[in-house]
């Protein structure tokens, strides 16, 4: 199996994501034996950056009209070529604002990594939940990234 781009998550990452959720760190403690030395949750953390666990689908709680609501992806090329274009296309409800920034990721074996930002807005209030998906590709792979962009908190169910 060869997907072309993968999302790397580190135990880290999952660790500054019970920080935004509301665990404390002697909580955290609890749940994860492994904590580094030294590791402390940000300062800023919010139920509001959850969504920003490099995760390859996005889910945003709390979505309303007028606020434009940003997270960032890292992917690692992992496809046969080391040199390769990404191109992205979105697709999204109507209504829906989506920007992708930016629209093309040129990977190299100096640079197998790279980070993109999608930035979500409407100008409508939304009725239900809203569904769509990002999909960047190259010559050989089709890498899709579905997203969900919710009106209520989900977080404390």
């Amino acid at each position: 199996m060869n997907p072309g781009l993968i999302y790397e998550t580190t135990t880290i990452d999952y660790y500054v994501f019970l920080c935004n959720l509301g665990y404390n760190l002697s909580t955290i403690k609890l749940i994860a034996k492994n904590i580094p030395e030294g590791f402390s949750c940000p300062k800023n953390a919010s139920t509001e950056l959850i969504s920003n666990l490099n995760y390859p689908s996005i889910a945003i709680a709390k979505f309303k009209e007028n606020i434009d609501r940003k997270v960032t992806r890292t992917v690692t090329n992992v496809g046969d070529e080391e040199e390769t274009v990404y191109e992205v296309t979105v697709d999204a409800p109507e209504h829906i604002k989506v920007k992708v920034i930016p629209h093309k990721l040129h990977f190299t074996k100096e640079c197998p990594k790279l980070s993109y930002d999608v930035t979500f807005s409407t100008k409508y209030s939304l009725k239900s939940d809203i569904f769509g998906w990002i999909t960047w590709s190259n010559d050989k792979y089709r890498v899709r990234i579905p997203f969900v962009l919710s009106l209520n908190d989900r977080s404390s169910n």
